[in-house]
């Protein structure tokens, strides 16, 4: 079904059994049923422009291990894409029925996206505070996406998250209580990400970047001839320093076969790390964990964990 937005006269597709649309370039979001929404629509200003967030980017790039030196300014910016993603925030409240009382609430945000356009790392917490009323008119030169999930599935989602925390406080409290949960849904937001295009020599590599708290949510970079060989060394040393102390224990114990069996399989699964840096000349960095970035390892401490593998090996 085609639709025709209504306040900035663009046409987009609409998928069957969708009610809930967002237009493409202006960001106006109305239930195509009834010609509005029955719940709120806010968005997050984008407070980290292209230029600062592709700064975060080339930072957090140029510290990964392995990165040739100058990568961060030698590479060139070919495109950008500020999309925004659509977001249900649920307010979920639980409390005990009975006995002492025990409660929970929590606001939550759930993109309402089946597949997302961009890596968003799985447990990663929107803010729910600093959001405004949307207003087309004020953001230009942005990519919008309607919602295609249902807000009961979310709340459905909503209301498990708070209630998991909600159910130990519980168990504390004491057996045989009953619990009590009301959640409602607070709005539609739409949250800016950047996407970055970017390349190296002749690599194409992509990034993306949060553009309300500048958290880098993923880049690719490119590692050095140098440092792959050295991972790749690391590796095959850390398997015959495994082989080597098992034979020495194994034969200790008049069995050297039961020893290399004991050495070289913990052995090679401490080189697999090495030898992956060392296979592919374009790694990533991803965001693991909210407000923690999960950096490339350093190679002292990729001397370090092999040193850790070789010590789990009983001698």
């Amino acid at each position: 079904m085609n639709y025709t937005c209504s306040n900035c006269g663009g046409s987009f597709d609409v998928p069957e059994g969708v009610s809930i649309v967002t237009c493409p370039y202006c960001g106006l979001t109305v239930n195509i049923k009834v010609g509005k929404l029955d719940f709120e629509h806010y968005f997050y200003p984008a407070v980290y422009d292209d230029q600062a967030a592709y700064g975060r980017l080339k930072s957090i790039l140029s510290r990964q291990f392995g990165v040739p030196r100058g990568f961060s300014d030698q590479i060139n910016l070919v495109g950008r894409v500020l999309h925004y993603i659509p977001l249900y925030v649920f307010y979920v409240e639980c409390k005990s029925k009975g006995g002492p009382e025990v409660l929970e609430v929590g606001y939550v945000a759930l993109p309402a996206l089946k597949m997302l356009p961009v890596p968003i790392p799985q447990g990663y917490s929107f803010p729910v505070r600093g959001k405004i009323y949307f207003k087309p008119q004020i953001i230009k030169d942005a990519k919008f996406y309607s919602p295609t999930v249902s807000i009961d599935d979310l709340e459905k989602i909503a209301r498990a998250r708070v209630y998991n925390r909600f159910s130990r406080e519980l168990d504390l409290a004491g057996r045989g209580l009953e619990a009590k949960i009301d959640s409602r849904c607070e709005g539609l937001v739409h949250y800016p990400i950047w996407e970055f295009k970017y390349n190296y020599l002749n690599y194409q590599f992509n990034g993306f970047v949060d553009a309300v708290n500048g958290e880098v949510l993923y880049g690719q970079y490119l590692v050095s001839t140098m440092h792959r060989t050295l991972s790749m060394s690391l590796g095959a040393g850390l398997i015959l320093a495994g082989a080597v102390i098992g034979l020495i224990s194994g034969l200790a114990l008049s069995a050297p076969l039961i020893g290399l069996i004991g050495g070289v399989p913990p052995a090679f699964a401490g080189a697999i790390p090495l030898f992956m840096k060392g296979a592919y000349k374009v790694q990533t960095y991803t965001l693991k964990v909210f407000g923690t970035y999960e950096r490339e390892a350093s190679l002292g401490k990729e001397i370090l964990e092999a040193i850790k593998f070789i010590g789990r090996i009983p001698i």
